[in-house]
């Protein structure tokens, strides 16, 4: 849809019509915080962002820092990585507190400066790996801290994305010298609703709406909520407005939130293959124990 189908039906609930109290840029920065706020509520659409490895580098500058639910995926040279963070990796969250690591600590490895390289977390001391790892297990521990020889992860910290270990090799290139992106996230991004783009490890830059024809990338049936959404903060932003008015739109917002929610939920369990079982379709509890097909749960 684009920023012209939101803006202006919001003008007509809030009954501001062009020109009125509003400039079309005000009301443009309004939609951004609608936006914004819709995905942290919702938490879709999942977006794809990507850039190019450097060898020996572990820490890569985030455009924006994503909603990580255990859900998106992290991809380097194909490899899927595991989910981790750096409490886990060091054994912290189960009173492990790593201090196996002997080696040489790499200065972009994401560990922590002045490392002595004796008796530290092993993962600040790991050499870069090639990538894809050769692992002898699909199965992988999120809870285990890192061992030399374990299946590539990830840790989203702060504003920056973590690979353990780090690449021993930079990303290829294409025929014209340009790096292939080669370590790619699928996650939901807070500015995913200005578009795809390819992102720069080493510097970010304010992606906003700028203009009435710009593309916003949610469905269509994302209209009621990003309209209502707008129209609350017209609203709360006049103080001469009604009060009543406001109240309305803020509990039209909130309704059209709760729906989105729900199929957005509803949206990811189609999209994904469930996990299917020999569970008994019979459940009562005589069934389960004494069928032969039943078997209890599994």
């Amino acid at each position: 849809m684009l920023t012209s189908q939101i803006i202006k039906p919001a003008r007509t609930l809030a009954k501001d019509p062009e020109p009125g109290t509003y400039s079309n840029d005000a009301l443009l920065g309004l939609l951004d915080l609608v936006c914004l706020d819709v995905i942290d509520q919702v938490k879709f659409p999942f977006a794809r962002i990507s850039t190019s490895t450097t060898a020996g580098q572990a820490v890569y500058l985030l455009p924006e820092t994503p909603i990580d639910d255990g859900t998106g995926c992290v991809w380097l040279n194909g490899a899927l990585l595991t989910k981790t963070d750096i409490a886990t990796l060091q054994g912290q969250q189960i009173g492990y507190y790593d201090s196996t690591g002997q080696g040489t600590p790499n200065p972009d490895g994401g560990g922590p400066t002045a490392n002595a390289g004796s008796f530290v977390p092993a993962w600040t001391v790991q050499p870069p790996e090639s990538f894809p790892m050769p692992t002898y297990s699909n199965l992988r521990s999120f809870a285990a801290p890192w061992t030399a020889g374990s299946a590539g992860r990830y840790a989203i910290h702060g504003g920056d994305l973590i690979l353990v270990p780090p690449p021993n090799a930079s990303a290829q290139t294409d025929g014209e010298g340009n790096p292939i992106p080669n370590l790619v996230i699928d996650m939901c991004i807070s500015d995913a609703y200005v578009g795809p783009y390819t992102w720069n490890a080493n510097t970010t830059q304010p992606r906003t709406l700028k203009n009435m024809g710009q593309r916003i990338w949610f469905p269509n049936n994302f209209r009621n909520v990003l309209t209502w959404g707008l129209v609350e903060r017209m609203l709360s932003a006049d103080d001469s407005g009604s009060s009543r008015a406001l109240d309305n739109a803020g509990a039209q917002f909130r309704n059209q939130i709760n729906l989105m929610l729900f199929w957005a939920k509803s949206y990811r369990s189609y999209d994904r293959i469930n996990m299917q079982t020999n569970r008994s379709r019979y459940t009562g509890y005589s069934w389960r124990r004494n069928s032969q097909y039943g078997g209890g749960y599994p």
